[in-house]
């Protein structure tokens, strides 16, 4: 079957799918959701942690920037410099400063990149924290509605607004207050 014709059929399939479950009162209506949605996204972006993660994301990044900015005015200083000796220094030593003004630039470049990498790094492994805690939560809400599943909101195409339990998940993160602090780790050949 092609993708063309499967996306055609697929919103029939869909409206179906959710007339049978609406019409049926055994399935519509069962002693507990056996299956509840999550948007992790939204999790990420509004729980208290997670907007702690990204003010220190966003101080750590413009403490970073500060710096390597200062190394690039140094660096045009010099660049400057260069220019007005090039007539006046010896052809040799000339070339000499400028291979070793060439290999600042590349270190500058290359510690822009290693920052930027690590930062990435320390914020991936706080949402990753954040993520385990969240799941925490997520298996006792399970455990008290009686939910066998939970799905991911981006992954549904249509569901009743009470299957979502985000909210109740980032009021019960922030209510235990859970803190997470990036951790910046040296580069190995530093």
């Amino acid at each position: 079957m092609s993708l063309r014709r499967v996306l055609a059929v697929a919103p029939l399939a869909c409206l179906i799918l959710w007339a049978s479950l609406s019409a049926s009162p055994t399935l519509a209506q069962s002693d507990g959701d056996t299956v509840l949605i999550i948007d992790m996204s939204r999790l990420l972006r509004e729980a208290e942690a997670a907007q702690r993660i990204n003010v220190q994301a966003d101080e750590l990044r413009k403490s970073f920037n500060l710096d390597i900015e200062q190394r690039r005015a140094a660096l045009r200083a010099e660049e400057e410099e260069l220019v007005a000796l090039r007539e006046s220094l010896p052809r040799d030593a000339f070339d000499q400063r400028v291979a070793s003004f060439e290999e600042r630039v590349r270190l500058l470049k290359r510690d822009a990149r290693e920052l930027s990498s690590r930062l990435q790094r320390a914020v991936s492994a706080a949402n990753e924290q954040l993520r385990r805690a969240a799941t925490t939560i997520l298996v006792q809400i399970m455990n008290e509605r009686g939910a066998r599943v939970m799905l991911e909101k981006r992954d549904i195409i249509l569901s009743a607004n009470d299957l979502e339990v985000t909210d109740e998940v980032i009021r019960r993160l922030d209510a235990a207050n859970f803190d997470i602090s990036l951790e910046i780790l040296e580069s190995p050949d530093q």
